[in-house]
């Protein structure tokens, strides 16, 4: 069967993801039991692991991890939840995780390939306690973490990579900062990444692309309040795209400003949607790229710097966007002269060594998601004339002249 944890404050230790696995081999059991007898004031950590196989087919929820109770604190960091899956009819979900009452930290950690019949394909979070005692607070804080190919089939619902709402009571509040949400799918339901149904959500720094839902909110689904700023909000979709192709608000407040849409246009009308209509951010980043210097030899070289870090209303962001999951930059159609060194957008920012090997004009260009722009360098070159050959007598002077020009150095 399962792995049951009943002792307070254990810790699983691994010695990385990639050298420690636990692996259920069982046909229908989940991986670990944390506090199957839903004590309260129950701590449990795990670091360094995989988990895998997983198959949680009770109803319950949880196939790589079940855990919490009133006043828990569960936390999960540097570990691999793979291909594990929660079903079952009334099932909450969590193919990788589900916690039920208390607070739940993720660091550094994979949920990927994890599925769920119902809603939350990797991550079931409520603060709810299961067996209803009150007051039942909690907080889930997701960093550094990476959700990718999760999916949820629940039509009632969605969240293919996680489902959060409060329960009997409960009040959570949950964020997420620097993680990546890709390629994750509510198939029949709404949050092909995220689904909120009760308690606000605060994103900063992080990535949504490639999600999908069938029905409202490719990447998000909010029917309480969300806020998501400084993040790449690119690729995204649903079938109807006045669904909200990225984000669907259906209640609460919700906020969208300072992202990267994948385009220096900003979000499309179909980006941001709720109830009413479009949902348009009051502000949103553009990609622009410079050339230092802008003017160089024959031979010389400039640095390329590309970012997303203009905001389209007015100024330049400095740190906001450090801890940015890294995403591709492509450096290419170098005109008169050659691209080397080019980097990936790290903390929104991206690097290129250009090397001119014609004369007067060069360039190059970069490309941001949707975006491409052409950074332009004068390029200086230096021409000379030799002195014409004199015959004079012996004793004459002879008088030699030759021009130079250009922007080189001369001796």
């Amino acid at each position: 069967g399962d792995l049951d944890v009943t002792a307070n404050n254990t810790t699983i230790t691994g010695a990385g993801p990639a050298t420690t696995t636990i692996q259920q081999t069982a046909p229908n059991d989940r991986v670990l039991e944390i506090n199957p007898f839903l004590d309260a004031n129950f701590t449990f950590g795990i670091s360094g692991v995989t988990l895998n196989g997983g198959k949680e087919t009770t109803a319950v929820g949880g196939g790589g991890i079940v855990a919490g109770s009133i006043n828990n604190s569960t936390t999960v960091t540097d570990c691999v939840i793979s291909g594990n899956s929660a079903s079952g009819v009334g099932t909450f979900g969590g193919g990788g995780i589900m916690v039920q009452g208390g607070s739940l930290t993720i660091t550094g950690t994979t949920l990927s390939n994890n599925s769920s019949t119902a809603s939350g394909g990797g991550l079931t979070y409520t603060a709810g306690d299961p067996i209803l005692r009150l007051p039942s607070n909690g907080t889930l804080s997701i960093s550094g973490s990476t959700f990718s190919g999760n999916s949820a089939n629940s039509a009632a619902a969605g969240g293919g990579a996680a489902d959060l709402f409060n329960f009997s009571g409960s009040i959570g509040t949950y964020s997420v900062n620097s993680s990546s949400f890709s390629n994750n799918a509510a198939a029949n339901g709404s949050g092909g990444a995220i689904i909120v149904e009760t308690g606000p959500l605060t994103v900063t720094t992080s990535s949504f692309s490639g999600n999908s839902a069938g029905n409202r909110g490719g990447a998000v689904l909010s029917a309480s309040s969300v806020a998501i700023t400084y993040s790449r909000l690119v690729g995204n979709t649903v079938p109807v795209a006045t669904n909200g192709l990225t984000v669907f608000n259906s209640g609460g407040v919700a906020s969208a400003d300072n992202n990267w849409w994948g385009s220096n246009a900003g979000p499309s009308a179909n980006d941001f949607r709720n109830n009413a209509g479009t949902v348009s951010p009051a502000s949103f980043l553009e990609l622009r790229v410079v050339a230092s210097p802008d003017t160089i030899c024959t031979g010389g070289s400039s640095v390329l710097t590309a970012d997303i870090k203009k905001i389209n209303s007015g100024g330049i962001l400095t740190t906001e966007l450090n801890g940015l999951p890294t995403f591709n930059a492509i450096f290419n159609n170098a005109v008169n002269g050659t691209l080397s060194g080019a980097t990936q957008f790290v903390n929104g920012s991206a690097t290129a060594t250009y090397t001119a090997t014609g004369t007067v004009a060069g360039s190059a260009d970069v490309t941001a998601d949707n975006q491409t722009l052409t950074a332009n360098i004068s390029i200086t070159g230096t021409t000379t004339t030799d002195p014409a050959d004199q015959a004079v007598c012996q004793g004459a002077t002879a008088n030699f002249s030759t021009t130079a020009s250009g922007g080189g150095l001369f001796s």
